[in-house]
């Protein structure tokens, strides 16, 4: 079957890397390779899954390990087997977060009498980032890369969300609205901080699908043209503080009055209020 596979050549769902980290060019190792594997397997857990062959060539040849195993120096030939095995492991969780390292098989097979490692790739329900920043997708035998518009759009196309997810999130965005509305510090104070609480427990990134979201137990971050950042101040009087940040610079808004800069919370109310109508969730 791989056999098959192979003659066929790379496509949409299968990759080929004919070393992990042993470069061909210089006979030296080299762990940029091990990033091209990786990026590799970003690209299809954020498409339909597949597979990734080391140990085989672009030009569909079996060449097999032996240049990656030689660079391990354990005391016999299967030690070498299981550290390139650990070696792969630890650079996708790396790379890629912990939680892909379910979606990812890992195996010996051998093909023509060589040795060559599959990892097979289950597609991830949610953006898949490498060192969590670039987002790889597959397209058709290449592995491309996507952001800004580009990116937000095909992650809501293909990512989704199911509609009781939609509804919860949609419910918390509504009573967070609502306080943030009501102006009354005290009561926002307390209320707004256990909502974002509350949101960033459903994952906001995974479900809203903005380009960028960082949420913690006392802020909420969007970042669309502008970035703003959402504080609880505790310390002398209690009260909401409002950054808003454009081209480097940054201007800071507290509210610790009703109707105190209204209409710059006006302005932060409606671009939550927008994004969740872009999405679906008013």
């Amino acid at each position: 079957m791989l056999s098959e596979i192979i003659e066929k050549g790379e496509n949409e769902k299968v990759e080929f890397k004919e070393t992990f980290r042993y470069d061909i060019d210089s006979q030296s190792k080299n762990k940029a390779l091990k990033k091209e594997v990786t990026k590799a397997i970003c690209g299809l857990l954020n498409s339909q899954g597949g597979m990734v062959l080391i140990g085989v060539s672009d030009g569909c040849k079996v060449k097999g390990l032996n240049p990656d195993l030689k660079l391990y120096k354990g005391e016999s030939a299967i030690k070498n087997r299981d550290n390139l095995l650990k070696d792969i492991n630890s650079t996708c969780r790396e790379h890629l977060g912990t939680r892909v390292i379910g979606l990812l098989t890992i195996s010996y097979e051998t093909v023509e009498e060589e040795e060559i490692i599959l990892i097979e790739i289950s597609p991830s329900d949610e953006p898949v980032f490498c060192e969590d920043k670039i987002f790889y997708l597959r397209n058709g035998p290449a592995t491309i890369q996507l952001e800004g518009r580009d990116l937000t759009d095909y992650s809501i196309k293909h990512f989704g969300r199911n509609e009781s997810q939609k509804e919860q999130l949609g419910e918390k965005f509504k009573n967070l609205y609502n306080r943030l509305a009501s102006k009354d510090p005290e009561y926002v104070i307390i209320d707004v901080k256990s909502s974002v609480e509350d949101i960033g427990k459903i994952n906001l990134g995974k479900i809203l699908k903005m380009e960028y979201i960082i949420d913690s137990k006392e802020r909420i971050m969007l970042m669309e043209h502008n970035k703003w950042n959402l504080s609880i101040k505790t310390r002398s009087s209690p009260h909401l503080r409002l950054i808003k940040y454009i081209n480097g610079d940054s201007q800071t808004y507290d509210f610790e009055i009703p109707d105190e800069n209204e209409d710059i919370l006006n302005e932060f109310l409606n671009l939550i209020k927008d994004r969740c109508k872009k999405n679906e969730i008013f």
